[in-house]
């Protein structure tokens, strides 16, 4: 292999003596910046492992980049699961939320939930097992479709429907009828996008016909 040399030339004043400087390929190149392999790290939450890379904060690490997290695994649940004659669903769980024991009413033709949630949220869930559950006419101010698993299911806005928490005001009644079930209706004292009526909801679009 040929040696390639680097030569400066110096001509010194007055002596006309020339001096040269010669760097030979097997002489020592400058130090690399130190690098470091990114750390691995596991965090186990209940029901599921995640893996996370921990990127070198030092000065001399590379840039972050999105490929520098791995997190596939989805987040851990944040509700329970509830069953009835003819039916599962979830409804919340966590700081602030209280799921009350099934009761009768109505000469035993209903069987009532009460959920109650952070901020004076209240759910009361009606179950009609041996008919469908259609709210009073007078109450109804508004209705449309929205999608669930159940054979039918309506987001139907009431205005001042006679429980505590909804008179002189508008609440949201999810109405799902399935012949699996009969009637469900998923009242709540909020409307459209507040946090009361998207807590109603997410239980509504959690039934799942059994």
């Amino acid at each position: 292999m040929p040696i390639v040399a680097v030569i400066a030339v110096l001509t010194l004043a007055g002596a006309g003596v020339a001096a040269a400087v010669v760097l030979r390929p097997d002489d020592d190149p400058p130090a690399a910046a130190e690098t470091t392999e990114p750390e691995a790290r596991t965090v186990t939450v209940p029901g599921e492992t995640v893996t996370t890379v921990v990127t070198d904060t030092r000065t001399d690490a590379a840039p972050d980049t999105d490929d520098d997290v791995v997190d596939d695994a989805p987040p851990p649940s944040t509700g329970r699961t509830v069953a009835g004659p003819g039916y599962v669903m979830t409804v919340p769980r966590g700081t602030g939320w209280t799921v009350g024991a099934a009761r009768t009413g109505n000469g035993g033709r209903q069987l009532l939930r009460r959920i109650v949630g952070p901020g004076g949220i209240v759910i009361r869930i009606v179950h009609t097992p041996d008919f469908e559950a259609k709210p009073g006419s007078d109450f109804v101010v508004a209705s449309e479709p929205i999608a669930t698993p159940a054979a039918s299911a309506s987001r139907v806005t009431l205005e001042d429907f006679p429980t505590p928490e909804c008179e002189q005001q508008l609440c949201d009644d999810f109405v799902l009828n399935d012949p699996a079930f009969g009637g469900l209706a998923i009242l709540v004292n909020g409307t459209g996008d507040d946090d009361a009526a998207q807590a109603a909801l997410a239980i509504a679009e959690s039934v799942e016909p059994s």
